[in-house]
């Protein structure tokens, strides 16, 4: 397992991880190395969880406000084609924060932590010089599964204080509140400086605190959800986009902003995500911008990306080599503006504990049904769809029975990785109330 921070660093010698004294890592020469390509030092991600991409302003939808997201858009490169690895908050930031797929990370269900044979973001960056933060917004990405790692702060502190309203504990925090710390952290750190910060207001939840405004200009469908896309637009895009331009951070910051899955609108007003992995739940809105010669001036990517593959491209943008051995790629210039290496990509998909896998290229997509607990379903799948997607862009038109091959070519693809072993291990400490935050969020 790698060190903390504080404590050692890694450093690449011949292509394996080396350890060094943290100290040792001279930031100028690294500079010197990247040579005066890059502008890019600081990194902030922001996660706005449950947002689908057809539901924002920049992605064609007229149905929200999202002045600011559609801005950054306009001067950014935005992903048409961004999917994420799993319907679920823990195993989508699995592969987000490492570049791995859930059966390579170990996080494949809300019991399971991140092995200690991959390197988290968090670890890389740090271990190279960067000085890191993450604010959580809800306990189902907390340190149980791993995601502190390589934190020099982790600020969970207001689990220790959860408010309560009507009887029912609120399994998330107050964004105002986060995003106050957030923004003093980065004022008071050193740069380089990683910061992640994850909004939690869009998700379906059991207590529903939205402002006037936006109940009365938005339909109540869904719990307000396009009224909850469009206040994360002001509260979290707007509030963060404006500090780093007044602060001068936007000078040599990129900016992501990504959903960690999409969520199914139904026609019984209940907003769901936790299931199948069709399209409303897989795509998710991708967002980049970047200083200086990484400005792509509102480039739109139209080829296949996953969450897998904005860690080793935060490497690109920066300089680093990213680590080895993960299944995301490091997008250079000429993927990020003609999608070159990305025509032919197939990438993979789960729902494990509810027995989903899927393979996803630029064209299909084909839903396997696999019961981990069978080794007979295991060797068999039974194929749940697949999708012309070029066609057929919900993935609504089951067509399996006219393309055999394209069946069997992808189901190969999908169980070589499905029949990985997590290799993250269980957890125990801390279940009681993770189960009580899947409750309240309605994954259970």
């Amino acid at each position: 397992m790698i060190p903390g921070p504080d404590k050692e660093a890694l450093i690449l010698f011949g292509g394996l991880p080396q350890l060094a004294p943290r100290g040792s890592l001279d930031l100028k020469s690294l500079d010197n190395e990247r040579g005066n390509r890059t502008a890019v030092r600081n990194i902030v991600l922001v996660t706005l969880d449950c947002v689908r991409p057809d539901h924002l302003g920049c992605y064609g939808y007229r149905g929200v406000e999202t002045p600011h997201l559609d801005q950054l858009a306009a001067c950014g490169l935005l992903f048409e084609e961004a999917v994420t690895h799993g319907p679920n908050t823990w195993v989508a930031h699995g592969a987000l924060f490492t570049g791995c797929y859930p059966p390579v990370n170990g996080l494949r269900s809300p019991h399971d932590r991140l092995s200690p044979q991959v390197v988290t973001m968090a670890e890389w960056f740090s271990a190279h010089g960067w000085t890191t933060a993450a604010f959580p917004g809800t306990s189902l990405v907390g340190r149980g599964h791993g995601f502190h790692r390589g934190f020099d702060l982790f600020d969970d502190k207001w689990l220790e204080a959860m408010e309560t309203s009507g009887g029912k504990v609120l399994w998330r925090r107050n964004w105002k509140q986060a995003l106050a710390k957030a923004f003093e952290w980065m004022e008071e750190s050193r740069e380089p400086f990683l910061v992640w910060l994850h909004y939690i207001d869009t998700h379906h939840l059991p207590i529903l605190d939205l402002p006037e405004y936006y109940r009365s200009r938005f339909s109540p469908r869904w719990q307000y959800y396009d009224g909850k896309v469009s206040r994360a637009d002001t509260e979290c895009v707007g509030e963060i986009k404006r500090f780093l331009e007044d602060k001068g951070f936007s000078e040599r910051t990129v900016l992501a902003i990504f959903a960690d899955h999409g969520e199914e609108l139904g026609e019984d007003g209940r907003p769901l995500h936790d299931g199948e992995l069709k399209e409303d739940v897989v795509r998710v809105p991708l967002i980049m911008v970047a200083p200086g010669t990484w400005a792509w001036g509102g480039k739109r990517l139209c080829h296949p990306v996953g969450l897998v593959d904005v860690f080793p491209t935060l490497c690109k943008l920066t300089g680093l080599e990213p680590p080895s051995g993960i299944q995301g790629l490091s997008l250079d210039e000429e993927d990020l503006l003609w999608g070159s290496r990305l025509r032919a990509r197939i990438l993979y998909l789960e729902n494990w504990p509810k027995g989903f896998v899927a393979a996803r290229t630029s064209q299909w997509k084909l839903v396997l049904r696999v019961d981990p607990c069978d080794e007979a379903s295991v060797r068999g799948p039974k194929v749940a769809g697949l999708y012309d997607l070029r066609n057929d862009p919900g993935g609504t038109n089951d067509l399996s029975g006219s393309y055999p091959d394209v069946v069997e070519w992808l189901r190969a693809e999908c169980m070589r990785w499905f029949t990985m072993s997590p290799s993250g291990g269980s957890w125990e400490e801390g279940m009681e109330s993770v189960k009580e935050a899947l409750e309240a969020l309605g994954y259970i």
